[in-house]
């Protein structure tokens, strides 16, 4: 049981908040595919979970595409070159 629900659901969305800015950073950073993206933004976790976490990546740049705040080259989303916008 949760005893705060509020409060997880703002830890949830607070976490979500700052995967979006280390993304961002990383396209800020030169980095352009969803690999290497993920590289630095999950560096302290397990190399196993790495492809997982593409999805997860991926979804937050559709997220910000939609937003016009990044943009891709390519159709596949997973394997497009992704850039700020």
């Amino acid at each position: 049981m949760i005893r705060d629900g509020r409060a997880k659901l703002r830890e949830y969305i607070d976490h979500r908040n700052q995967r979006e800015r280390e993304i961002i950073a990383a396209l800020r950073a030169g980095l352009t595919g969803i690999p290497e993206i993920v590289a630095r933004v999950y560096a302290a976790y397990p190399v196993a979970l790495h492809l997982p976490a593409r999805s997860s990546v991926c979804s937050h740049l559709l997220k910000l595409e939609r937003e016009r705040r990044v943009r891709r080259s390519g159709a596949a989303p997973l394997d497009a070159r992704w850039s700020l916008a």
